[in-house]
């Protein structure tokens, strides 16, 4: 189990901050009024709710990897929330006055492909797993359980040839590696998030797909 998570997983920290309670009279983004959650469609997303104490919950973006796992000292990093609030202004621009002077991060785990990963582990396969919600696993963990639920009771499923069962995650270099891998991937993944279709970064894209 150690051995696999640790070649397979990853662990960074996911950014959020609330904006205070919003005056009812501000024209916001009827999705926000409405009660539902929202996700981008970036390569780096961002995701936004209501509270029930009328604020908007605002995340994503940044997740920086955090080699020497958990450690609360990490997650304050001010040039973190500094380019979140700044994407949350750009999306929110009639908000561009309201003062945000809070926001936290939460450890993840997360794989390459950024999906979630079923499968059996010990001798005869008695222990399920299912790791690495991070990215895209969040929105089809319930296919997750189910496949998690029919490797418990022997059940041969269509879900099991699913690459989230059949295939197990691609490793991650080691050491050092691993940081300069994962830091620079996604510092790739922001410039073309923020347009930036140049060659060199056509080029790795290509690579990390």
């Amino acid at each position: 189990m150690a051995d696999w998570r640790t070649r397979s997983l990853w662990l960074s920290r996911r950014p959020y901050e609330p904006a205070p309670p919003l005056d009812g009279d501000l024209d916001v983004d009827v999705a926000v009024v409405g009660g539902g959650f929202v996700e981008d469609k970036r390569i780096m997303p961002h995701f936004h709710r209501p509270t029930p104490d009328g604020r908007i919950l605002w995340g994503g973006r940044d997740a920086p990897f955090a080699p020497a796992g958990p450690d609360p000292r990490q997650d304050r990093s001010p040039r973190v929330f500094r380019r979140l609030e700044e994407t949350f202004r750009r999306t929110f621009p009639q908000l561009d006055d309201v003062r945000i002077d809070r926001g936290w991060c939460g450890p993840v785990a997360g794989t390459v492909n950024c999906f979630a990963h079923a499968g059996r582990l010990g001798r005869g396969g008695r222990v399920v797993y299912a790791l690495g919600y991070a990215g895209h696993g969040v929105g089809p963990s319930h296919l997750t359980a189910k496949i998690a639920r029919d490797l418990l009771l022997d059940r041969d499923s269509g879900l099991l040839d699913l690459p989230m069962a059949a295939e197990r995650p691609v490793p991650l270099p080691p050491g050092p590696l691993r940081a300069l891998v994962l830091n620079g991937s996604q510092r790739v993944l922001q410039r073309a998030d923020d347009g930036d279709r140049g060659p060199l970064t056509g080029l790795a894209l290509r690579f990390l797909q």
